[in-house]
């Protein structure tokens, strides 16, 4: 919204072209009177985007965007990295030896990478959410590297690993900065009869909840989540946004969890199962990513439903959430 100063040289330059007078001195009274209301009823001028955005639900989207615009680009300059791209993929079916649970595997990717300031560690770690003994994070097939190398950028990233109790820690080998430091990573794992994301203790329902978490700049977040049918039935999934700066990931199903809620739109796609219907356009080869993973697992797609939830400038240090209940 322009400001008054704005409007007044619009106002100077009507009066050159011969606007009528009388005209002009009426919306410069407007004008006064709106600047009267806005310092004694909100505060500054600044703040009324942020009020009109609450009372108009047209406003709010083009005020949430920009302002997490202006956001993204200084925590890029303050944390000295950013993406073009985080793509957080969650995968879920029933565990065949243990129904009451389920089985879960996530991709985790970062689309045009790039250290900015010299020194910056690049640094993300992957949780086990497993009741159990804790077992380190491994990639599908079981191997030692969840690094999934045939869709990386080449050279392959390469990583620093080390597990500390319930997280396995990785760090990015190299401290190239700007274009040289460019780079699409995907690292992905599995869990087998994953007890952290299934079971409500609140309400002994069966609940499932997908976590999406922002810890670096990013431009876009692309959120899916593909459910085998068993799980969610007819279930439509309700879109959350969570603070995790001061108290860390939270769990949605726990009355704790709306201290930490931040109020803002979200919309989640559904997705049909027809070939392409997953296609992110920025990123050539994701369905093929997709399918691999479908195919190394054994897994039947034509099973699953897919929802996508598609944010320009996600806030960082947040969780983005689909509670499917």
């Amino acid at each position: 919204m322009p400001g008054p100063q704005g409007v007044r040289r619009i106002l100077t330059a009507a009066a050159n072209i011969s606007i009528d007078p009388i005209l002009i001195l009426q919306v410069e009274k407007a004008l006064g009177d709106l600047e009267t209301l806005v310092s004694r009823e909100i505060g500054t001028w600044q703040d009324l985007g942020a009020a009109l955005a609450g009372w108009l639900p047209e406003a709010r989207e083009e005020f949430e965007l920009g302002n997490r615009q202006i956001a993204y680009r200084a925590m890029a300059n303050l944390k000295g990295k950013s993406a073009e791209m985080l793509i957080i993929l969650r995968l879920a079916q029933l565990a065949p030896d243990d129904p009451e649970h389920l089985d879960t595997v996530s991709i985790f990717g970062l689309v045009q990478f790039k250290r900015i300031r010299v020194g910056t560690p690049v640094r993300f770690s992957r949780t086990a959410l497993t009741s159990t003994e804790y077992e380190p994070v491994r990639g599908i097939t079981g191997g030692p590297s969840p690094v999934l190398t045939e869709f990386c950028s080449k050279p392959t990233p390469e990583f620093t690993t080390k597990d500390v109790d319930d997280q396995t820690q990785f760090e990015l080998i190299g401290d190239e900065v700007g274009v040289g430091s460019l780079a699409d990573i995907y690292i992905t794992d599995i869990q087998r009869s994953n007890k952290g994301s299934f079971n409500n203790p609140l309400t002994a329902s069966k609940d499932y909840v997908a976590v999406s978490s922002v810890n670096m700049p990013v431009r876009t977040l692309v959120f899916d989540a593909i459910i085998n049918n068993n799980i969610i039935k007819n279930f439509e999934p309700e879109p959350l946004v969570y603070d995790t700066g001061a108290h860390g990931p939270v769990d949605p199903r726990s009355p704790r969890s709306r201290g930490s809620q931040i109020d803002t739109i979200g919309q989640i796609q559904k997705l049909s199962n027809r070939p392409g219907d997953l296609r992110i356009g920025e990123v050539a080869r994701y369905t093929e990513m997709v399918d691999y993973v479908f195919n190394e697992l054994g897994w039947d797609r034509s099973h699953f439903q897919a929802y996508r939830w598609r944010v320009e400038f996600p806030l960082v240090a947040s969780q983005y959430t689909m509670v499917f209940s």
